[in-house]
């Protein structure tokens, strides 16, 4: 299993990002989808998928994506498309487009590693976007009762929450860091605490009710 910050930026260097991007999508519903269908009978789970500017940026591929979970009997709702925060910089009309279709559709979109892309708050709050993903650098500080992390991260969530957006934490280990999350009112938060990296085969009998992230923010 080689974790995927070890491979991406080849990817995106030799430009084969977008054609890997295709390749994950079509496996996912051609070969794996039957194994993954009783999953989509819990309510509210979906599966998510990082897509790349250059996919999006496809004449019409929102229309195609639609299409294809049509043909395999998946509702858009249970898709989530998640973009890295550093990539919105290389958004064009025909990617905006994209999005706008799928997300009007019911796919909802998530912005990744949210904090370290240094994207305009301006451009990122005109973007047809559900959810952003807390980058996990912006957890160390709670273990360490770092102020000024802590006070960074009090801001992100701030930000979002303004924005109205559903706030996800990423790299979640600790208790301790849950418990401060859920102060802040972040609403979902993934991490070794809840689980670690799995097949479908395994997530099929991982307990997914018992280890629901889902919180209440007090």
């Amino acid at each position: 299993m080689i974790a995927a910050a070890h491979f991406i930026e080849s990817l995106v260097r030799t430009k084969r990002m977008t054609s890997v991007d295709k390749w994950a999508v079509s496996r996912f519903m051609q070969k794996e989808l039957d194994v993954a269908r009783e999953l989509l009978l819990i309510e509210g789970f979906r599966f998510s998928f990082n897509v790349s500017p250059g996919i999006l940026s496809i004449v019409d591929y929102g229309i195609q994506l639609l299409g294809q979970l049509g043909e395999v009997g998946m509702s858009p709702s249970s898709l989530e498309l998640e973009i890295l925060e550093s990539d919105i910089l290389h958004f064009d009309t025909e990617v905006i487009a994209n999005l706008t279709h799928l997300r009007t559709a019911g796919v909802r979109i998530a912005v990744d590693d949210f904090g370290t892309g240094y994207s305009n708050l301006m451009r990122l709050a005109r973007l047809p976007i559900d959810a952003v993903k807390i980058d996990r650098s912006y957890l160390e500080g709670i273990l360490t009762k770092d102020h000024k992390r802590n006070s960074l991260l009090d801001s992100l969530v701030g930000i979002a929450k303004n924005l109205d957006y559903t706030i996800i934490a990423e790299g979640v280990e600790q208790q301790e860091q849950a418990d401060y999350l859920r102060s802040l009112g972040c609403h979902l938060m993934q991490g070794y605490l809840y689980g670690r990296p799995m097949s479908l085969e395994e997530l099929l009998h991982f307990d997914v009710r018992a280890k629901s992230t889902l919180i209440t923010p007090h």
